[in-house]
């Protein structure tokens, strides 16, 4: 059986929105997400130095920029590039930060952050705006 071409381009637009709001979950549903980089990154061994606060912190910042990004694709097909899209865009990705940040608090070992929803926020509207910005220069 055939998939409607419409389908198949609603279903391209929206799968990558999901693949990243799955990888938020998971990620925000294990206690220890950083456990699978190298120690030596940790450990102060090396010249360059990386607390796990940073890699959370950057890890933070790019799943919500590649949240933001895909949102934003999905929302512009079939619509004309509109500021208001960049604002919904950034509102629902911003209100599945703060369902993270809800879920983090039934997770032992994480807890809710605000700094991390600012992270979070951040990491939307760069992803959102470099969809956006793509988007100006394709078209």
């Amino acid at each position: 059986m055939k998939l409607n071409n419409s389908f198949s381009k609603f279903l391209s637009r929206w799968l990558p929105v999901i693949g990243s709001m799955g990888i938020i979950f998971i990620s925000s549903a294990d206690y220890n997400p950083y456990r699978w980089l190298p120690a030596q990154w940790f450990d102060g061994s090396r010249s360059v130095h990386i607390s796990t606060e940073e890699v959370g912190q950057l890890g933070h910042f790019m799943e919500f920029a590649l949240l933001g990004y895909t949102v934003f694709r999905a929302v512009v097909w079939q619509q004309s590039k509109s500021y208001k899209l960049i604002l919904v865009s950034i509102a629902f990705c911003f209100g599945f930060a703060i369902s993270d940040e809800i879920h983090q608090l039934f997770v032992p070992g994480r807890a809710f952050q605000i700094q991390d929803l600012l992270i979070d926020g951040t990491g939307t509207l760069v992803g959102v705006l470099l969809k956006y910005m793509r988007t100006r220069i394709e078209s």
